[in-house]
């Protein structure tokens, strides 16, 4: 925390430090009206008040207007010059200049002519609210102690109906909010050299992106101190959606001085809070935004590109992400009225847990565009592939300066070529963040190091093998290219190859990482390889050998590149398998097995950049070879099936096949198997008594690759064989957390509704999956094979719980309770006790607990209990509550509270119980609390220091909580290193901040 300047520094304003100035053009109407709101706040006679005008032509009626409202206020006027400060004048008539302009014009009045510490501006077509003074007034010291803040603003961008509520609740924000804000003289010292001359989308806009002040930020209210009321002005039209948004946004009505005490506003209070409930939130994502518990908090990561649909969703602003901190924006769903952060994962480093946050490219080049040319015709010139996910990391004016001139400012402009140089007035330059991929990684790698020889090994899926030893083989002429899937390569081959002093690449399906990782202990080189990169890394999370290549002390690697179309951190496909199903799941990965994916792209947009094409079940009713190369045919007919190959391998039935196919198609559509060179194919044929799953999933990147002509690439199942169901599933949970994540949610709903899902009730992740044309029954059985194979019997056992909870209405499970015959007491009582073995994983703890589940029912109920207490206490104004009290929400607080009593008499009642209820203002005549219940130092010296300290506070501690925090401040003053000569003052001060919260507590 900072440190105090002086005694008063955190005092409310006083009437000589400030300046009010409304900002106005030529609508006397609207000057009137925002004077008239002005005139009716405490205390505004003590304050200056100054109206801005920069219209020549209406200073006359401006004037009159100010004398008409407000003829009791003493009010300056300032006219604005052609000539502001040394500049030239302006020869734009834009009305975005002329307001940056005037803008510029009331800054420099109010600082540099005017003197005033601190100057709140106000757009005359705004109305203001009872408190909007005592806003700036109580807030202004934390801009003189906060270095991290730079303005206070009236207004909350996000602060519409159902969303806000809290009245007196202030926030934190790098988005400058605007309309009705202050900042501080020092400020503008830092912005009046660098103002824009022609902001092309308004100073406000330049203020955020361009002024070198990000990331210092805004305190603003969570409801609004200021509302617009006029509909004709430059941003605001009437019968827009934009007006007709402004025009429902509630405005406070809260009366001056009940903000409290606003040291929460502070950086690190404010930080620490916002972690702490960050962390107990639980994380989702946006498909979950549809079904949220009222009174439960939830963190949805979410990339800029997704923040459009998310705000439809939220009914946030639209346009960008207005009222974040640090990326996170604090909100509520307006149907369940449930705490949501939504949370940039560029910008939320340290509030998001590790694995939700995005992290720049480690080998992203930046690169400058010629004039007029766009991304993608430099990419292609240079050899490289734009990301766009980069550019977030390199919106700033830092970078841009490395390669531009930006003589006319820097970072103001906004929309999709950001960020970016406008070098012609018509025109934009395209984006300039490059990243590398697969091949073309090894070959940046290579020309970027300074390299007498490299070592690299590329973890591929067997089904790229062949052409990958095809392509690197061209790429490095002059360099030893080894095919790990070669069986005639024999280990001490690839051991040979590791000792030689010359470039070496080793090509590894992830079948054959063990055959690399012992190459590499029996080789007994000391040098790791230089880089590893593994293509379709979502292949890792099968477990066991394939995820081999992510140990260091297996196969030391300097450098690993991660490639996929899904998230690599956290649990592995296990987290939806049943325990012991297969050696080695369920394997929960820790965060640091995979790092960070270097690139990612995820499914939605590989198909909308016609990268690759959607991937589809295909169900069919055969199972003997004629009868299956009869519906195939009839799949070339209907679907354009030209390719299909067989997993696993098979031969024999691949020979039949491909005959009786040819005389069927005319040779039209072929059937393969084994290893293959086509890079795409049409479909997947599974075949097998018991395919593997693994296999399935390395195929989708040549079943999913886009061609002419193709629109999806199909796995064809037979309805008949249950396995082939559960591997093609299991293959989708790899690949897609989409999939994986629908699947946990049917096999919930499985033992909510304690049998099958029919069609219709079936997630729609699951049902869109399913090609069309495929009997619903067939799908219905073929999803529900799946689910039961791969789901956890915990889920089944949760969906059990919440069927509990329709039919009773709560889930206070008694231990011998059943549901649908099942014994769920009794497994409900396994969770609390795995729970205090610390057994039971974090996500299922959380999930218990999101539906009410005690599974520490003594504390759980004691803090229910507490909490029902302190409602009581302040509602009725007693201290004393009736034998049968029932609560509002159904709890006994009467009975809890005898409860209680007879605990303390019986001496089985905590110290830190008692000291709790105590703070309740429970009157109960309890035991005498201990003589110390905090630390003191050893310091015997500073011990009676710190004991005076706990002796005062605990005489003082009854009074009100506004008489306390007055108190605790003067002790804050009195034995502050910066004030007081004592030599045990640090203690004090650590002391004061251990017992802080205890004196403070209650009402």
């Amino acid at each position: 925390m900072a440190s105090l300047r002086s005694p008063g520094s955190r005092e409310p304003l006083r009437p000589g430090d400030l300046v009010i100035v409304v900002i106005a053009h030529n609508k006397p109407d609207c000057l009137e009206r925002c004077l008239a709101a002005l005139a009716q706040l405490d205390e505004i006679q003590s304050f200056r008040i100054a109206v801005s005008l920069d219209d020549d032509t209406a200073y006359t009626k401006m004037e009159a207007a100010v004398q008409k409202a407000a003829p009791n206020l003493k009010v300056d006027v300032w006219r604005k010059s052609k000539f502001v400060g040394s500049r030239a004048p302006l020869q734009s008539k834009n009305a975005v200049s002329k307001i940056s302009e005037h803008f510029r014009f009331a800054l420099a009045e109010s600082f540099e002519r005017q003197r005033f510490e601190f100057a709140v501006f106000l757009e005359n077509d705004l109305l203001v609210a009872p408190d909007f003074l005592w806003l700036f007034r109580s807030t202004a010291w934390l801009l003189q102690e906060d270095p991290t803040l730079f303005c206070v603003s009236a207004w909350n961008d996000n602060g519409f109906p159902g969303l806000v509520s809290n009245e007196s609740k202030l926030f934190r924000t790098d988005y400058f909010p605007g309309l009705g804000w202050m900042i501080h003289k020092s400020t503008w010292s830092l912005l009046k050299e660098e103002w824009p001359r022609f902001p092309s989308t308004g100073w406000d806009h330049w203020l955020r992106h361009g002024s070198g002040l990000y990331p210092r930020e805004c305190i603003v209210p969570e409801v609004s101190r200021t509302h617009h009321f006029d509909t004709h002005g430059t941003n605001v039209k009437a019968g827009t959606p934009f007006a007709k948004k402004l025009s429902g946004m509630p405005s406070s009505r809260l009366q001056p001085h009940n903000l409290g005490d606003l040291e929460y506003l502070l950086r690190d209070p404010y930080e620490a809070e916002l972690r702490q409930r960050l962390r107990q939130a639980e994380v989702i994502r946006p498909d979950r935004l549809t079904a949220l518990a009222p009174k439960q908090a939830y963190v949805l990561p979410y990339f800029r590109r997704d923040y459009k649909q998310l705000a439809q969703k939220l009914q946030l602003t639209e346009a960008q992400p207005r009222a974040a901190h640090r990326g996170v924006i604090s909100t509520r769903d307006p149907v369940s009225g449930a705490r949501v952060y939504l949370a940039d994962r560029t910008k939320s480093q340290g509030l998001l847990p590790d694995s939700e946050c995005a992290e720049p490219h480690p080998l992203r080049r930046i690169e400058k565009a010629q004039p007029g040319e766009s991304c993608s015709n430099m990419c292609t010139r240079i050899g490289m592939h734009c990301a766009d996910l980069e550019l977030e990391f390199i919106n700033d004016c830092a970078t841009l300066k490395r390669f531009f001139p930006c003589e006319e400012g820097c970072g103001h402009q906004v929309g999709k070529e950001i960020p970016c140089y406008v070098h012609d007035v018509n025109k934009d330059t395209g984006k300039q963040c490059l990243v590398t991929i697969s091949l073309r990684i090894l070959t940046r790698f290579v020309d970027t190091e300074s390299l007498s020889f490299f070592r690299a090994a590329v973890a591929l899926p067997n089904s790229l093998i062949r052409q990958a030893q095809q392509l690197y083989s061209e790429q490095f002429a002059d360099v030893t290219v080894l095919d790990l899937s070669d069986r005639s390569l024999t280990k001490r081959e690839v051991i040979q190859s590791l000792k030689q002093k010359s470039s070496l690449v080793l090509l590894c399906p992830y079948a054959s990482m063990m055959k690399l990782g012992l190459g590499m202990l029996e080789s007994k080189i000391k040098q790791p390889l230089d880089i590893m990169i593994f293509a379709t890394a979502h292949v890792m999370r099968a477990g066991g050998f394939h995820a081999l290549g992510a140990r260091d002390d297996l196969i030391p690697a300097r450098r690993r590149v991660f490639l996929s179309s899904r998230h690599l951190f956290g649990m592995a496909p296990g987290a939806l398998l049943a325990p012991g199903q297969e050696p080695g799941f369920p394997e929960e990965a820790s965060h640091s097995k995979f790092g960070p994916e270097v690139y990612r792209l995820s499914n939605e947009d590989a198909e909308q950049r016609h990268l690759t094409v959607p991937i589809g079940l295909q169900i069919i009713r055969s199972t003997n070879a004629t009868d299956v190369a009869r519906e195939l045919a009839e799949l070339h007919s209907q679907m354009g099936i030209k390719s299909i190959h067989v997993v696993p391998d098979q031969p024999r039935l691949t020979a039949a096949l491909a005959s009786l196919l040819a005389a069927e198609t005319g040779g039209e559509c072929t059937v393969t198997t084994g290893t293959q060179l086509e890079p795409s194919i049409d479909a997947i044929l599974v075949a097998g008594s018991a395919p593997n799953y693994v296999n399935l999933a390395q195929e989708f990147p040549r079943l999913a690759r886009w061609q002419a002509g193709k629109k999806k690439g199909s796995i064809i199942v037979a309805g008949a064989a249950k396995n082939h169901a559960s591997a093609v599933w299991m293959a989708f949970a790899i690949e897609d957390q989409r999939a994986e994540e629908a699947l946990q949610r049917t096999s919930v709903e499985f033992g909510r509704k304690d049998r099958r899902l029919k069609w219709d009730e079936l997630h729609f992740d699951l049902r869109s999956r399913v090609n069309k044309g495929n009997a619903r029954k067939e799908a219905e059985v073929a999803i529900a094979r799946g689910v039961e194979s791969l789901g956890d019997p915990w889920d089944m056992w949760l969906g059990r719980l919440l069927a509990y909870q329709d039919r009773h209405n709560n889930v206070n499970v008694r231990f011998l309770a059943t549901q649908f015959g099942h014994e769920l007491g009794s497994w409900v009582q396994q969770q609390r006790e795995q729970w205090e073995s610390g057994a039971l994983k974090g996500h299922k703890v959380a999930r218990l607990k999101g539906l009410g589940v005690m599974l520490d029912p003594d504390s759980e109920t004691f803090a229910k209990g507490l909490s029902e207490l302190r409602v009581y206490v302040a509602q009725h104004r007693k201290r004393t509550v009736p034998a049968f009290y029932v609560t509002s929400s159904g709890f006994k607080l009467g009975e809890w509270v005898l409860e209680q009593r007879t605990k303390q008499r019986r001496g089985k009642l905590s110290l830190q119980r008692q000291q709790l209820l105590k703070e309740a203002f429970f009157l109960w005549q309890p035991a005498e609390a201990p003589a110390s219940m905090f630390t003191h130092p050893d310091d015997p010296d500073a011990a009676e220091l710190t004991h005076a300290i706990e002796a005062e506070l605990r005489s003082l501690r009854w009074q009100p909580i506004s008489q306390r925090r007055t108190i605790f401040r003067s002790f804050v003053l009195r034995h502050h290193p910066d004030i007081s000569d004592s030599p045990y003052a640090n203690d004090a001060i650590r002391f004061l901040s251990e017992v802080r919260d205890w004196f403070l507590a209650g009402h």
